[in-house]
């Protein structure tokens, strides 16, 4: 059977709140509890109905699925890349390789802080998609690794969608969009969001993964 184990380090009460005061404790019950949750609880319902899903790991079902199963999927996948991608203590002083990187591509930190912000507050083009199914929601902003060209890219995906699903490009960094991550805090002021998302950016793990996909 197929059973998804939340990959997060948000496994007790008592780091629920390890991300105050810029998003709340209040937002990581809902959001993570109950949302993220939700979307764990409802993929598993499916392999139980659907046999042939229960043996695929959440990348096959990433590349494979479609429908709601794909939208289950992704959804479970792209929550953990987004909560593992945030610390209470990351600073870009853990991160050389990666920095060099961002003024390479964007010229500073700030102009890709800038960037980012533009793309998550509705200035934004969704990349083509290889799901079928109808609309259901945001989505998602990341910023990705392009290996032929060593440098990264923003990327913007609809719903559930994400880059595992994009050719040539590996995801670094993400931030969600939608309403359930933001509102409790920020109501509909996506900028100060993507502010405080900013200062919980999780850059010792962003290193690590540039350093995974240059190796690879």
């Amino acid at each position: 059977m197929y059973v998804r184990i939340l990959r997060t380090h948000i496994t007790s009460t008592k780091a629920l709140n390890a991300l105050e005061p810029h998003i709340s404790e209040e937002t990581i019950r809902y959001h993570y509890l109950k949302h993220h949750a939700g979307y764990v609880k409802k993929l598993n319902e499916l392999a139980v109905k659907q046999p042939e899903i229960a043996t695929k790991t959440l990348d096959e079902l990433l590349e494979t699925a479609q429908g709601t199963v794909y939208n289950m999927a992704a959804q479970v996948w792209n929550h953990d890349f987004y909560w593992l991608g945030m610390s209470p203590n990351g600073s870009i002083a853990d991160a050389p390789m990666t920095n060099e990187l961002i003024n390479k591509t964007f010229g500073s930190h700030e102009a890709l802080k800038q960037q980012i912000t533009q793309m998550a507050t509705g200035n934004i083009r969704f990349m083509p998609t290889n799901n079928n199914a109808a609309h259901f929601g945001s989505g998602w902003v990341w910023a990705t690794y392009d290996r032929v060209t060593d440098t990264l890219k923003l990327a913007a995906t609809k719903d559930a969608d994400n880059p595992i699903r994009l050719w040539m490009v590996k995801p670094v960094l993400v931030i969600d969009v939608w309403e359930h991550a933001y509102y409790i805090d920020y109501r509909n002021d996506k900028s100060k969001y993507t502010d405080a998302w900013f200062k919980v950016i999780n850059w010792e793990r962003a290193e690590q993964l540039i350093q995974k996909y240059r190796s690879e």
